[in-house]
């Protein structure tokens, strides 16, 4: 009754696409969900049907540190305190952060290479370098859409590549490199369209 109440008053005194009544819409169907799932577990309980339809089976390596007896249920339960499963996991952000910053540099790495070859470098074999980069990217590109093994073949991740490749470069690089078509990373050339 209290949405309908509201909606309607909104609907008379605020006008259209009132911004006091998206957010209020938005408060109660939070709180009604929240009070619901507290009225499930209720319900559940007070009927004896809580957790019924859940079949989980418990893990052989799980160790526990103590067992308590659920004040709701009855029933001994094995735990392991929360602040060290959390203190554990925790542990993961440092080794998260080095993968980050190791692909930060392996990419900025390409990048200053390529840049180098492409603008700054004049001495001998320049096309022969600037290809030979560019083939190793092409190389590379292709055995990690592969290693990636999604279900489906991806062309639009395919075209994002090339045309980030594409538009990165200058027209004087890629009248150097020759048709920017070649550098296509997409297997399936007939169904390509850039």
């Amino acid at each position: 009754m209290l949405p309908a109440g509201f909606g309607l008053a909104a609907w008379a005194l605020l006008g259209n696409f009132s911004p006091t009544y998206a957010v209020f819409n938005g408060l109660w169907c939070v709180t009604f969900i929240e009070y619901w799932k507290r009225q499930e577990l209720d319900l559940g309980v007070r009927w004896g049907v809580r957790g019924v339809s859940a079949i989980q089976k418990k893990r052989r390596d799980f160790t526990y540190e103590k067992e308590v007896k659920d004040p709701v249920t009855g029933e001994t339960v094995q735990v392991f305190p929360a602040t060290k499963r959390l203190s554990r996991q925790l542990l993961s952000i440092p080794f998260a952060l080095l993968a980050i910053l190791a692909l930060g540099t392996l990419i900025a790495t390409c990048f200053g290479i390529e840049i180098f070859l492409s603008e700054v470098y004049n001495g001998p074999f320049k096309s022969v370098l600037v290809s030979h980069v560019m083939s190793a990217h092409k190389d590379l590109t292709e055995t990690l859409s592969g290693i990636s093994a999604y279900r489906t073949a991806d062309h639009a991740r395919a075209y994002f590549i090339n045309f980030v490749d594409q538009r990165r470069h200058s027209p004087q690089r890629i009248r150097e490199l020759g048709d920017p078509r070649e550098l296509r990373v997409c297997h399936d050339s007939e169904n390509f369209r850039p």
